[in-house]
């Protein structure tokens, strides 16, 4: 941590959809199933270091893999991230538990054989946390 109640790292995240819309020039064109990750680096901040509010994002590295029914999957590669608000209850020493609600997203594209295929997708999760401060 480079501060007290800052905290800065790694993060891994991976969503998944499925009977996603496809749309193609504005068009709906049908349901695919879809997923995206980001690697990238979080912070999370803690207004006051003993309460259990906290505030954060991601920012990172994304890809997207969209697999139609039929036909090949897509894989695109982006930039993505996440921003977060939470709230733990201290049950130990140096442990919280408690919930987050978080917004996600991605932007991908890909460029092939003059044909430019783009993603952007959007995710609200509800999440239930352990914190080890």
């Amino acid at each position: 941590s480079p501060a007290t109640g800052v905290a800065i790292g790694g993060a891994l995240m991976g969503l998944g959809a499925t009977n996603a819309d496809l749309e193609v020039d504005d068009v709906k064109a049908g349901e695919v199933n879809a997923s995206h990750g980001i690697i990238g680096v979080f912070i999370d901040g803690f207004p006051q270091p003993n309460g259990g509010l906290h505030l954060g994002g991601v920012l990172g590295f994304a890809g997207d893999v969209i697999d139609p029914d039929q036909g090949d999957s897509t894989n695109l590669g982006g930039v993505g991230g996440a921003a977060w608000v939470g709230y733990g209850f201290w049950v130990g020493p140096e442990w919280s538990l408690g919930g987050m609600l978080q917004f996600t997203g991605t932007l991908t594209r890909k460029e092939e054989d003059g044909l430019t295929q783009q993603a952007s997708s959007l995710g609200i999760s509800l999440l239930f946390t352990a914190l080890y401060h």
